[in-house]
């Protein structure tokens, strides 16, 4: 499988636990990815992303997550992109 990588200057990994409203579930839990596009070009090219539907690599130093873009929040100006993750590798830094 191939995905188009995006490099992105600041990622932030969210991962969530909790309990569920169903008794017999034994509650949830998510792993996210969230980019806030400052740069408007930046901004673009991830709404195209999300529009494409397709699947994307998000790179920001050693991190690459791998998903869709499911939702984008726009708040005092600024787009937050949301990537419900499929995985994620730690590059190891490469020797010169």
């Amino acid at each position: 499988m191939t995905s188009n990588i995006i490099v992105v200057p600041e990622l932030a990994v969210r991962v969530v636990t909790g309990d569920t409203c169903y008794q017999y579930e034994n509650g949830f839990s998510a792993i996210y990815a969230e980019v806030a596009a400052e740069d408007s070009a930046l901004a673009q090219l991830l709404s195209q992303a999300q529009k494409d539907g397709g699947v994307i690599t998000l790179r920001c130093a050693m991190l690459d997550v791998v998903g869709k873009i499911s939702k984008c929040n726009d708040a005092a100006g600024v787009k937050t992109f949301v990537l419900p993750i499929e995985n994620m590798t730690y590059r190891k830094p490469q020797s010169p």
